[in-house]
């Protein structure tokens, strides 16, 4: 109460205990209520059901509950409270007073009022009726003249109603006919705008908002048709990057139509792909709208990409094929003179360098022919036959040690028995060369790559 009285501004409770002590109320806490829900579960416990199986109660524990002379006091007008809300210290109104009393006031003064009411229109009817009849006498003494021209033109009116009627019906079958056409083409637009497998909705400008989408367009963003109707483009973010969106408006206003512009965009769980946007302007009942058809070409680019680099993997083995052939001809040289040089008579140093160097070109011979079978590969000629895995993976070895550099080391390890399948041997070698290029490139930081069969 202290703290009430002090407070220039409402102060609430939670407890009711506590209303009528200067706050305003609040939604309050009465021990009653909390007493009624405890004696509800006395009774479903008494009736059988174990306490553990009870859920507990933090609903409905407490209700709003106001004091009106603080409500008064700053101003609070009780229509702007809950309508379960309850008020103490209002003051009584004259009919809770004493309602007999009003209610014979009431009905008497309704009474006296609706007698004189009566009293009055009967008087200015009565009024009314005999200025009308002397009007009426007058009328009729004049109308009787003007009854026969009167005739005659109702009977020219005839006469054009019943040629009237044959031209109305007519025209109403002339309707009919243009009705039937327009509604055949109405089916027919709905049919093809619902059932067309390219992606069409009809969105407003410039906001964007769909007023109607095909099933395509739900198949391709995962959006039903009520969550995506009346909904914009921004709202359900189907557009990945709000730049492209702003330059495809433009255009669109600029030209009044846009063909395959490429964009980013979104379904709904949140996958991105590409797509070809196409739309057109068009003013429906006075507004501008966009007829937008959308086609999916995310396959597509990887497609490209694929054989883009298909290409490019076919230009280099065969430059690394053509090379290896030049440098394979200037190893044979190498080889034949060191091997004539091993039949002549020298010393044993000299014998032992000449055999380095026949050893050194027989290495390098073996590496440039790993090459021309890799370059041979890349032309993709498809020649299965039986082959051993070991010795064709093998022959691979000192190749792929360099490919993969100092930080990764090459382990091989073959079956004892051959491992003998039906494969193109150097189809076999670029797998060998994709998957190791592949590994290599997951381990950024070194590792060990293992190779069996």
């Amino acid at each position: 109460r202290l703290v009430s009285s002090a407070s220039p501004v409402p102060v609430y409770s939670v407890y009711a205990a506590q209303l009528g002590g200067g706050g305003v109320g609040g939604r309050m806490m009465e021990g009653q209520i909390q007493g009624q829900k405890a004696a509800e579960l006395a009774v479903r416990i008494i009736g059988g059901e174990l306490p553990e199986t009870l859920p507990v109660i933090t609903g409905n524990l407490s209700r709003p509950m106001f004091d009106y002379r603080v409500l008064k006091r700053f101003g609070v007008h009780t229509a702007k409270l809950p309508a379960d809300a309850v008020v103490i210290n209002k003051p009584l109104s004259t009919f809770a007073v004493n309602k007999t009393a009003v209610w014979m006031g009431s009905l008497f003064t309704l009474f006296c009022a609706a007698g004189l009411v009566f009293l009055t229109l009967n008087i200015c009817k009565r009024r009314r009726v005999e200025e009308l009849l002397r009007l009426k006498i007058d009328e009729y003494q004049e109308s009787r003249e003007d009854l026969q021209s009167t005739e005659e033109m109702l009977r020219a009116q005839v006469e054009e109603y019943m040629l009237s009627q044959d031209e109305l019906q007519a025209t109403e079958e002339m309707l009919r006919v243009q009705l039937e056409v327009v509604e055949e083409s109405s089916q027919k637009f709905k049919a093809v705008f619902e059932h067309s497998p390219v992606t069409v909705a009809l969105t407003s400008l410039p906001e964007g908002t769909f007023s109607e989408v095909n099933q395509a367009f739900i198949d391709m963003f995962g959006y039903s048709r009520d969550e995506a109707i009346g909904k914009t483009t921004v709202e359900l973010g189907v557009w990945l990057c709000d730049s492209v969106r702003s330059h495809f408006l433009q255009l669109l206003r600029e030209d009044r139509y846009v063909h395959n512009f490429e964009a980013e965009m979104r379904r709904k769980d949140g996958e991105e792909f590409t797509v070809l946007f196409s739309g057109v302007r068009l003013d429906i009942a006075g507004k501008p709208c966009v007829l937008s058809a959308v086609m999916e070409i995310t396959e597509q680019n990887r497609l490209q990409n694929q054989l883009l680099q298909s290409q490019k993997f076919e230009t280099v083995g065969r430059l690394a094929g053509g090379i290896a052939h030049d440098f394979n001809n200037i190893l044979s040289i190498i080889l034949a003179n060191a091997s004539l040089l091993t039949m002549s008579s020298m010393d044993a140093r000299t014998m032992a360098s000449v055999q380095q160097i026949k050893d050194a070109t027989e290495r390098a011979a073996s590496l440039t022919r790993q090459l021309m079978r890799f370059g041979r590969g890349c032309k993709q000629d498809f020649n299965p036959r039986p082959l051993d895995l070991n010795r064709v993976i093998g022959g691979y070895s000192e190749m792929l040690a360099r490919l993969l550099g100092e930080d990764i080391a090459l382990q091989m390890s073959f079956c004892g028995e051959p491992a003998v399948v039906e494969a193109d041997a150097n189809m076999m070698g670029q797998i060998v060369m994709n998957l190791s290029v592949n590994s290599r490139d997951a381990m950024p930081r070194g590792g060990q790559l293992s190779i069996r069969t």
